[in-house]
């Protein structure tokens, strides 16, 4: 019995790494996915204050031509000051995503790696092209695969061991 413990402890030690690894993983993949869509608003971000800034320029030409009232160059200009704060506030997020990910990808704050921007090369996968299990069968997989369930089951074994051992 003292043999079987020691190797369920070994076991549940192993399952307990492989548990750190996979949350590493799953924390660094989320880091990366998070830089990818901090990206994207950005960009739309940018956009947005384009078209602000052409309106800015159709709604000038159209005060000088006297088609307009002089005060919607003020909300024009209302409006492009709202999205260059919308695009200061995207360019934010997107470095304080990257150094999320610089984070747990160098530890040490000593590194030279920290001044590199974060360059995504990876797109989101389009919607309905990821195959995705039914519920039941992911249901089924975890239970056989997920390191904390599997280190319970051989913490129960080791204590039935124990129980064992003291009613011989």
């Amino acid at each position: 019995i003292p043999e079987t413990q020691a190797e369920n402890i070994h076991d549940q030690s192993s399952v307990q790494r492989q548990q750190g690894r996979q949350d590493v993983l799953r924390l660094v993949a989320d880091a990366y996915w998070q830089v990818v869509f901090a990206n994207r608003d950005r960009d739309v971000k940018r956009q947005s204050l384009d078209l602000a800034e052409r309106q800015l320029e159709i709604t000038r030409r159209k005060v000088d031509e006297g088609l307009s009232a002089g005060v919607e160059i003020y909300q024009a200009q209302t409006e492009v000051a709202g999205r260059r704060n919308e695009l200061i506030t995207a360019e934010y997020t997107v470095r304080a995503n990257e150094d999320l990910l610089k984070e747990l990808l160098f530890p040490s704050p000593d590194t030279k790696d920290w001044s590199i921007r974060v360059r995504p090369t990876s797109a989101p996968p389009e919607p309905g092209s990821v195959l995705v299990p039914g519920w039941e069968d992911a249901v089924t997989e975890a239970f056989v695969k997920r390191p904390e369930l599997i280190r319970q089951r051989l913490e129960v074994q080791n204590r039935e061991l124990t129980v064992e051992a003291r009613t011989i």
